[in-house]
């Protein structure tokens, strides 16, 4: 147990779906790491289960950290908005249940924020469960270029044969991000949340650090920052096994919103048809080759798109 404070500095908000172990043991581990910080930790439960819900309470046994019943899936932007209106620290962190952390990476993050009033946002680099680079960030804006450019072939091959990845800081200096943080484990200020009225409420799930990120890259006109000397597993989708339809279509949709609050309909329909083409090629690819899972992938996202295509008037 940690003690409760009436002040913390930092308030770590986890969104629970169905992973009740996984979170009590996220938990564990920032209580084992985090030395050097007051702190408080929300967890929203998204289950929509009174079974699940009592799993979490008696895993995490612990009467010191507020679990809300959300009594409905909210998706993981509003669940994490309804743990900030709990929240009482100067910082807010947004903490995926699939993760450990591997070193004081709160501490570490707060302490930047603390020494530079310029950034906004700040995030650790991440591992896989074999402490492998993860997907930290994206360095550059998300836009259709940039999709254009990263869901090519040709650059899926480059990235194959380098073996080192673009979205990984690999030296130990704060690294200035023009994109975003991954959302699994994103710090910011929570007067700065405020401002931007918290995660936005039309996305379910994906892409809402990206459009979190762009506002206040745009609209705040604060900066972003990769911490690497902070560091934390994430073993991804332990939520959600392999890329259903439900969760292409949930990818598609944040990400159509993404473009379409950001840069208008017209990208945003361009953003899909780009990605259209692209998941037809790599399907293609993964029947030749026989590989089952990214056949399946592909084969959801495809249907996944042509479903928003005809929804918002493009195909019939």
């Amino acid at each position: 147990m940690y003690k409760v404070l009436l002040d913390p500095k930092v308030s770590i908000i986890l969104v629970n779906y169905k992973t009740a172990k996984m979170t009590a043991d996220a938990i564990d581990s920032v209580k084992e790491k985090t030395k050097d910080i007051t702190y408080e930790v929300i967890v929203v439960d998204n289950s929509c289960d009174i079974n699940e819900y009592n799993q979490l309470v008696k895993e995490i046994n612990d009467p010191n950290i507020k679990i809300i019943d959300a009594k409905e899936n909210l998706g993981f932007g509003k669940a994490n908005n309804l743990g900030v209106t709990y929240a009482k620290g100067k910082y807010l962190f947004f903490l995926n249940t699939d993760t450990l952390l591997i070193n004081d990476a709160i501490s570490i993050l707060a302490n930047y924020l603390d020494n530079n009033s310029n950034v906004g946002v700040v995030g650790p680099n991440l591992y896989t469960k074999d402490k492998k680079p993860n997907h930290s960030y994206l360095f550059n804006e998300k836009n259709v270029k940039h999709d254009r450019k990263s869901d090519s072939l040709l650059n899926t091959i480059k990235n194959k044969f380098l073996n080192k990845r673009t979205d990984f800081n690999y030296t130990n200096n704060p690294l200035n991000i023009y994109g975003y943080i991954c959302g699994a484990s994103l710090m910011i200020r929570k007067d700065s949340f405020d401002k931007l009225n918290g995660f936005d409420q039309d996305i379910f799930m994906y892409a809402e650090e990206s459009l979190l990120c762009y506002r206040l890259l745009h609209e705040l006109k604060q900066e972003i920052y990769n911490i690497p000397i902070a560091k934390i597993i994430h073993f991804e989708g332990a939520s959600i096994k392999g890329f259903t339809l439900y969760k292409a279509k949930s990818y598609i949709n944040g990400n159509y919103i993404y473009y379409l609050k950001s840069f208008g309909k017209t990208e945003a329909i361009n953003y899909l048809k780009i990605m259209l083409k692209s998941s037809k090629k790599k399907k293609n690819i993964a029947r030749l080759i026989r590989n089952n899972n990214k056949y399946e992938k592909f084969n959801n996202l495809v249907i996944a798109i042509k479903l928003k295509l005809k929804e918002i008037g493009e195909i019939k």
